[in-house]
């Protein structure tokens, strides 16, 4: 299968080396931010479930953008370019 997930604006390290400086209320903490991505990757009634895309655990709305076939066919020429030199 392959789904899609936001994992939320999650409170990590990773931003520490630039000049913004969010946090606080509404961040999730890394344990909550990796909840749906161990959620989808573990839960045996999301065997046959595909091609959907989930926020805090729960079916979400799609963009227009994620609905796009165009955009879709795009996303997965070039995303064959750059990793057909790890998959050879």
């Amino acid at each position: 299968t392959a789904n899609s997930l936001h994992p939320g604006v999650v409170a990590t390290n990773i931003m520490r080396n630039t000049n913004f400086r969010g946090g606080g209320a509404g961040w999730e903490t890394p344990a909550q931010g990796a909840a749906t991505s161990c959620y989808l990757a573990s839960n045996p009634k999301l065997a046959r479930v595909t091609g959907q895309y989930f926020a805090d655990c729960n079916p979400a709305d799609q963009s227009d953008y994620q609905k796009d076939p165009a955009m879709a066919a795009r996303l997965w020429q070039v995303s064959t370019e750059i990793t057909r030199q790890y998959l050879a």
